[in-house]
C-alpha cells in the first residue's frame, strides 16, 4: 500500500505549555485496512520524527520518544473516536484553558478529523524500555491514525 502525502495542520497552543497538535494527511492508494493500513504509516519516510524539534522525515530512527523500529502494527490498539476525542479535550487543558483561537483550531482543525475515521488506532504507550536516547523529552505523547476510505491521517498531540 503506497500513501502519499496531501498536507498537514499545526496548531501550536502558545501559551507556556509547549502543547501543540500535529496531523498529517494521507491519501490513499487502496482500500486495505487494519494492519496494512498502519504498516504503510509506519513505513511512510514523514513517519520518521522526533516531534522535538526535527521536521518530519528528519529523524529515520526516532519516532516521538521511541525508537521507530520498535513500533509495528500490534503498537496501536482500536478506540473509540469519541473516547479520543474527550481523551483530547482533557489533555488540552490539562495545565491551563485554552485561549478562544486555539480553542476553535482544535474544534475546526482536529476533532472533527476522528468524527470523519471509519477507524481510530491509538498508539499504545510502549513504555521506557523503547525510549531512544533522549526519548523521556515529551511528558505527554498521545498519536492516533485515522483510517478513511481515501484518506488517513496521523494525529499527534504532544508538548516539547
Amino acid at each position: 500500500m503506497a500513501l502519499t502525502h496531501e498536507g498537514d495542520n499545526f496548531v501550536n497552543f502558545r501559551n507556556r505549555t509547549y502543547q501543540w497538535v500535529d496531523a498529517q494527511r494521507f491519501l490513499r492508494t487502496d482500500e486495505e485496512d487494519g494492519d496494512d493500513v498502519l504498516a504503510a504509516v509506519i513505513g511512510h519516510d514523514l513517519f520518521g520524527r522526533d516531534y522535538a524539534g526535527g521536521a518530519a522525515g528528519a529523524d529515520p530512527e526516532r519516532h516521538g520518544p521511541y525508537w521507530r523500529k520498535l513500533i509495528t502494527p500490534q503498537s496501536y490498539r482500536r478506540v473509540d473516536a469519541d473516547d479520543a476525542v474527550s481523551r483530547l479535550r482533557i489533555w488540552a487543558e490539562q495545565h491551563v484553558r485554552v485561549s478562544d483561537a486555539i480553542w476553535m483550531r482544535l474544534e475546526t482543525e482536529i476533532y472533527p478529523l476522528f468524527g470523519t475515521a471509519d477507524e481510530v488506532h491509538e498508539l499504545r504507550d510502549l513504555g521506557t524500555t523503547a525510549h531512544h536516547d533522549w526519548g523521556g523529552v515529551q511528558n505527554d505523547f498521545h498519536e492516533f491514525v485515522l483510517v478513511e476510505k481515501t484518506l488517513v491521517t496521523l494525529v499527534v498531540a504532544a508538548d516539547d
